[in-house]
């Protein structure tokens, strides 16, 4: 017996309308230099009225009263932490963060919950909290542990073989149905010493890599998950020459991946040095060292900008801001309404220092959300169900982004027919 198999398509439009003067732009409402000098900032969580700092050389975790800009209590470590996903907020409202080796769990007044030694692991670890029943570890060597928040009782450790041995940027984000999005820094460049890797990893009791994708010659890896999208970049070296940043936007289509896009952060002519990467509310939100001068390596004078893209990687807007000569590097957080962007920076007056550190406190516009317009499926799609071929009609009534995806019956995206 011949058995006959359709598809049925669902299909939805999402439109955003480009009006002019609907997008806001974000403004500066307050700058303060911190009572401190460090010459790197590895983290900043923002909770209520507070910045929780995690700084490197030497290494703090402050306590910032945002309203009062006062340091509320300072903690010195012996060891130094990972650069970015250094320190997050647990499901019970208290701070996890990484010292080296160590992970520490301390409630919001700095007293220490726990602590777990991870050295057998590696010599940098970071840390994740994208997942509320355990924390997300990951060293330089690529080994994957999972924390109780509760205790700090490692509940399962895995050797990713992802190739990581640089000292930083090495960090794992934890995604449903036990999958891992793990992020190195590798030694495997063609004209440098460096390249870059993101690896998808499933854990069933092992931990079965299920694609990975790999960049020669960038370095400092930076990442971020949104659904089935990540963001991966890093960047450029050649002769021990920073070069852009260069920004992957992959698809993961389950077995496999496609890559979407491919972005020269701030263009061509400018260099940019991406220091910090986060989402909000589908939206990407860069911090960049700006290179200033014909300097490659900043020496002409060096500036601090923040970009915005869509999902399209269309640049939304951006900021920038030039307290002192010379910007060095920082770490961004959202405040919990996400109305407000936190940067702890770094800036010197003079190319070699010394360092200050200061806090800016900016306005963001509120997101654009695209509506989405479900037209009877009938109208558009005919025949439906269809077994070889089908028509599909659509008109937009002013201009918009439009995309039209074909999704199997588990919710997975199978195709984008149109993306624009």
């Amino acid at each position: 017996m011949k058995r006959s198999h359709y598809l049925f398509i669902a299909i939805s439009l999402m439109a955003m309308t480009a009006l002019l003067g609907a997008q806001q732009t974000p403004q500066i409402v307050d700058v303060d230099q911190l009572p401190f000098s460090v010459s790197m900032v590895s983290d900043v969580v923002v909770m209520g009225n507070f910045c929780y700092i995690q700084t490197l050389q030497p290494s703090y975790i402050a306590k910032i009263d945002l309203l009062t800009k006062e340091v509320v209590w300072q903690q010195l470590y012996s060891d130094s932490g990972s650069f970015g996903h250094s320190l997050v907020k647990t499901p019970d409202g208290n701070l996890c963060h990484s010292v080296g080796s160590e992970i520490v769990k301390i409630t919001l007044n700095g007293d220490i919950c726990w602590t777990r030694d991870l050295s057998s692991y590696g010599g940098v670890i970071s840390v994740d909290n994208t997942n509320d029943d355990f924390l997300t570890c990951y060293s330089n060597y690529s080994n994957l542990i999972i924390l109780d928040y509760e205790d700090g009782t490692v509940i399962g450790q895995w050797a990713i073989p992802a190739g990581g041995n640089h000292f930083s940027h090495h960090f794992a984000i934890a995604s449903p149905d036990s999958v891992f999005y793990c992020f190195d820094n590798t030694p495997y460049g063609t004209t440098s010493n460096t390249a870059i890797k993101l690896t998808k990893v499933q854990i069933n009791t092992v931990a079965e890599v299920i694609w990975s994708f790999e960049v020669p010659d960038l370095e400092g890896a930076v990442g971020s998950v949104d659904n089935d999208i990540i963001y991966f970049g890093g960047k450029q070296i050649q002769l021990d020459t920073w070069l852009n940043t260069l920004l992957y936007k992959i698809e993961d289509m389950g077995d496999n991946y496609q890559l979407v896009s491919t972005t020269d952060i701030a263009g061509p002519d400018t260099t940019a040095h991406v220091r910090h990467l986060l989402l909000n509310n589908h939206e990407l939100l860069l911090s960049c060292l700006i290179v200033l001068g014909d300097d490659p390596n900043g020496q002409d004078g060096s500036a601090l900008s923040m970009f915005c893209y869509n999902q399209n990687m269309n640049l939304v807007w951006q900021i920038s801001q030039n307290i002192l000569p010379f910007f060095v590097t920082q770490a961004v957080a959202l405040s919990e309404d996400a109305a407000k962007l936190y940067a702890i920076s770094i800036y010197r007056q003079t190319y070699s220092g010394p360092d200050t550190t200061w806090l800016t406190e900016i306005s963001l516009p509120t997101p654009v959300t695209d509506p989405v317009l479900t037209p009877n499926i009938n109208d558009v799609c005919y025949p439906n169900p269809f077994r070889n071929s089908t028509t599909i009609k659509f008109e937009m009534n002013s201009p918009a982004s439009t995309s039209i995806a074909v999704y199997n019956i588990k919710g997975q995206v199978v195709r984008h027919l149109v993306q624009s």
